[in-house]
């Protein structure tokens, strides 16, 4: 049975009562707690406020100060209790812990008297520098935010949780923080996901100044069939792809930085994936380690780099088609709706354009003297379009460009601006500040660098890597210890290769050659003196050949005998020549 309504009324009406009561003397309590200024320190003690009544700024948060006060508090509370009970033992006790505690303070105070030197130099200049820029008030204690290792190779600033800097005023604070404590080249990290942001700042990590070809095989061997291994960077193996990144790359170097170096370490990459290499070598020799290799051309005098640009990409004078559009019409008769090419074209084609700042004034200068023959020329030399018809129709049918020279100026790549855009991989080294702004102005210019090899690959960001180095021979047997190609037919200068069979093409009347590699020995097993002088292998005359093993002790041993001849490894007689030279 409920309640009575009256009860009820009652119950509330007094309810009320009770709760104004309770709360006027509860308001009265509070002032008269609030004038003694001893309850108020007490709480402030007690909660982990300052003796204002405002935030302590420290290393601690007001909770674990409170804590901590707590405890000592609790503690003292504790030793004298103790005391009362037992002097004696309590004395004992408390006499170790203040030798302890002596012990403890000669040991702190020792290291601040250590890192006084430390502090004194980096970490107070510091703070005077950049508080105004955080927002932290100069009374807070220089190791409340910041940390500074003793040999400076990292550093590390709290901000105030209110902090919210725009990108320009975090790399101010960074650059800032960075020369207080003479920290060049600085790297800075910014964590801005925490309840107070964080900037590190860390010293990179110095790269060798060089690398050998042993200490990357294996990440060439791993890497896919368009990558190309640059070489260890600060952040990681420094890699660029030709499908992904930009089909083709330019090398723009200062002299003696490692143009042809680098290049060699490039294309004995590619070759070693079953590429085809055919190089423009106006200066002659720059490329010997490939010299008579069966998947390299190389070209060196005006005519020749000539014929061979106009074999590449065609030449209207004399209506001969490239090799370029040969390999557009395989893709047509093969590509499917979306414009993918299920057809083989043949092996990729990395065309190495050495010094091309003197090259394409040589060029030039030949078909002048051609039109001085014959006026009916035209004035542009068909050779400087061959070269932007496979700059700008090569991509999908593997034909890459490597782009050499100390200024890659649109007068250097042929005089086509358009051409240079295509060039998506640069790499500089010993670089000025105008060739970096020409080529590069979007992304800041890093401090240049002094030693061979030391280089900047810049794709959609900049890195830094040593790239990797390889001797002749390394790059010799590294061309040949993969898929070997076959050079194209008609390709100017190119032979047969001993022992080869030709690479399968398709053509228009063949849609697409299915599951098939173009792979092809390049030199026979075992051969005789007589062979490998009749077949080219050495280029030495037969009767010199037979005196080397009496006059050389590093001409490769005899393998066995065929009837009375000798036989002997062909790829060790065609090392042994070309370390002869």
């Amino acid at each position: 049975m409920g309640a009575a309504p009256e009860v009820i009324q009652g119950y509330v009406l007094g309810a009320l009562v009770l709760t104004g009561t309770g709360g006027y003397w509860a308001f009265r309590l509070g002032r008269w707690a609030r004038r003694q200024w001893l309850l108020r320190r007490l709480w402030y003690w007690f909660t982990g406020l300052a003796h204002h009544g405002g935030q302590v700024e420290g290393r601690l948060a007001r909770g674990q100060l409170a804590a901590w006060r707590a405890g000592g508090t609790l503690a003292v509370l504790l030793a004298v209790l103790a005391w009362l009970i037992s002097p004696q033992v309590t004395t004992y006790a408390l006499g170790v812990l203040a030798i302890s505690g002596l012990i403890l303070s000669a040991v702190l105070s020792w290291r601040w008297v250590r890192s006084f030197r430390h502090r004194r130099l980096w970490l107070r200049p510091l703070h005077r520098r950049v508080a105004p820029l955080a927002g932290v008030h100069r009374s807070v204690p220089p190791r409340a935010w910041l940390k500074v290792e003793r040999d400076r190779s990292a550093a590390e600033l709290t901000m105030p949780s209110e902090f919210n800097g725009d990108a320009k005023q975090r790399a101010a604070i960074a650059d800032t923080a960075a020369a207080a404590i003479g920290m060049e080249a600085a790297e800075a990290e910014w964590q801005r996901a925490a309840p107070r942001p964080v900037l590190r700042l860390t010293l990179p990590v110095p790269l060798p100044e060089k690398v050998p070809l042993a200490e990357m095989r294996a990440e060439i061997e791993r890497a896919r069939h368009d990558e190309t291994v640059w070489g260890p960077g600060k952040s990681g193996l420094v890699k660029t792809s030709l499908s992904a990144d930009s089909p083709h790359a330019g090398l723009s170097m200062g002299s003696g930085a490692g143009k042809s170096v680098t290049a060699r370490s490039f294309l004995a990459q590619q070759l070693y994936r079953g590429a085809i290499g055919l190089i423009l070598d106006q200066k002659m020799i720059s490329h010997q380690w490939a010299r008579d290799l069966p998947n390299v051309m190389i070209y060196r005098r005006e005519a020749e780099i000539h014929e061979a640009l106009c074999w590449l990409g065609g030449d209207t004078t004399r209506g001969l088609i490239g090799e370029v559009a040969r390999r557009n019409e395989v893709a047509l008769a093969g590509s499917d709706l979306e414009g993918n090419v299920h057809a083989l074209v043949g092996a990729r084609i990395v065309v190495v354009c050495e010094e091309l700042n003197a090259a394409m004034k040589m060029l030039r200068g030949y078909w002048r003297r051609l039109r001085h023959e014959d006026r009916s020329l035209p004035v542009r030399s068909p050779a400087l379009d061959a070269l932007d018809v496979a700059n700008m129709t090569g991509r999908q049918v593997l034909v890459n460009l490597l782009y050499m020279g100390q200024k890659l100026s649109v007068k250097a790549i042929g005089g086509d601006g358009d051409a240079r855009e295509s060039i998506g991989v640069l790499a500089f080294g010993r670089y000025k500040p105008g060739n970096w702004q020409m080529l590069a102005g979007d992304y800041p210019m890093p401090p240049p660098s002094l030693t061979p090899g030391r280089i900047q690959v810049v794709t959609d960001q900049v890195r830094e890597c040593q790239a990797v180095f390889m001797t002749a021979l390394e790059a010799r047997e590294l061309a040949m210890a993969g898929t070997v190609a076959a050079l194209p037919a008609g390709m100017p200068g190119a032979r047969a290769v001993p022992g080869g069979t030709p690479v399968p093409v398709s053509g228009p009347d063949r849609l697409f050659v299915p599951e098939t590699k173009p792979v092809v020995p390049a030199l026979p097993g075992l051969v005789t003196l007589a062979e490998a002088a009749a077949e080219g292998i050495v280029s030495c005359s037969l009767a010199a050949l037979r005196k080397a093993p009496q006059r050389d002790p590093e001409f490769p041993r005899r393998k066995g005998f065929r009837g009375i001849a000798g036989e002997y490894d062909a790829m060790e007689l065609a090392l042994w020549n070309a370390g002869r030279r």
